[in-house]
């Protein structure tokens, strides 16, 4: 087995934390004989080439890749080895963010674990599904509209003054949703949706798509996702005014809308939210569509996403597995 490390140093504040992880890594393979490299991105998007390639010259022999740092980094490396079935992914959680990592429950000792080195470098894997979009793949979620203005308020804001985004942390987060409600831009646009071929046209504030069921560091829109379980979680939010809007956002971004047991197909909030289960889903706008996977923002008018089930293995220490997030509360 060959090992590759892709390291995100955005996701550092010290030079001297990247150098104890490479430190790290060094004194784990110094007596081992298993390859082993490292790489430092270097630019946004680096990693999805540099793992490909890498995977690729390793003339099917297995390759376990690290995602060290936060989510952006996970995106790369699973778009890397996305058709690869001789690539591993192994999440080494550093940032602001380790939203996937939840769906194994809360606390450090979910951190710790998947910070070991040794452990991550010698433990299993687990089958896990992933949300295709077109060229693009994702593990958590992808949302379309209001929360994917969300997430580009936030980041515009990170970029804008980082200092108090790393002051405040997670709840930095937060900003971005009141910001978007104000905004008029992809608010309540006509969408044409097909759910596993059925019709569900109309008037949406957003719509959101989960494989993991957490996003945003502590939200909870789809408590009832589970990666590996062959299905997208699929919630949508109609026509609502911004005072409505706000109204239900907390109980929106907490699970709190959705009463576990309920049938699969129930609307929540007086019809204003809808949860269904599909393995695709076709959306289509006139105007172009903010569009959010795994934390990273484009537009388009036209979306078809579906579900890649136990598309790629993930590494998973002993003793963890993948659960509900309603089964945890």
């Amino acid at each position: 087995m060959k090992h590759l490390f892709i390291i995100n140093p955005v996701s550092f504040s010290k030079e001297s934390e990247i150098d104890s992880i490479i430190a790290e890594i060094n004194n784990h393979f110094k007596s081992n004989s298993e390859h082993y490299h490292i790489h430092i991105s270097r630019f946004p998007r680096d990693g999805i080439h540099y793992v490909r390639k890498f995977v690729q010259a390793a003339d099917g022999e297995t390759v376990r890749v690290y995602a060290v740092g936060s989510d952006g980094v996970v995106f790369d490396c699973l778009n890397g080895m996305s058709e690869l079935p001789n690539a591993q992914l192994a999440i080494i959680p550093y940032g602001m963010y380790s939203d996937f990592l939840r769906v194994f429950g809360d606390g450090s000792q979910i951190l710790e674990a998947f910070r070991d080195i040794k452990t991550m470098a010698t433990t299993g894997t687990m089958a896990t599904d992933v949300i295709s979009l077109g060229q693009r793949r994702t593990l958590s979620f992808c949302t379309i509209g209001l929360e994917a203005l969300a997430f580009y308020k936030h980041y515009e804001l990170r970029r804008k003054y980082p200092n108090i985004a790393k002051r405040l942390g997670r709840s930095f987060y937060k900003i971005g949703g009141p910001l978007a409600v104000l905004d008029k831009r992809s608010y309540n646009f006509e969408h044409e949706i097909t759910v596993d071929g059925k019709n569900y046209d109309g008037r949406y504030v957003g719509i959101h798509i989960a494989n993991s069921g957490v996003y945003g560091g502590n939200m909870v829109p789809a408590p009832m996702a589970r990666p590996n379980d062959g299905w997208l979680d699929i919630i949508t939010v109609g026509d609502l005014s911004r005072t409505a809007l706000i109204r239900m956002i907390g109980k929106y971004t907490s699970g709190r809308y959705y009463t576990p047991g309920e049938p699969p197909a129930e609307s929540y909030l007086n019809n204003s939210i809808r949860y269904m289960r599909g393995k695709e889903i076709i959306v289509r706008s006139k105007n172009p569509m903010f569009i959010n996977a795994d934390s990273e923002t484009h537009h388009d008018i036209n979306v078809n996403i579906k579900v890649l089930p136990a598309h790629i293995q993930i590494v998973v220490p002993d003793g963890l597995s993948y659960v509900r997030r309603d089964e945890l509360q």
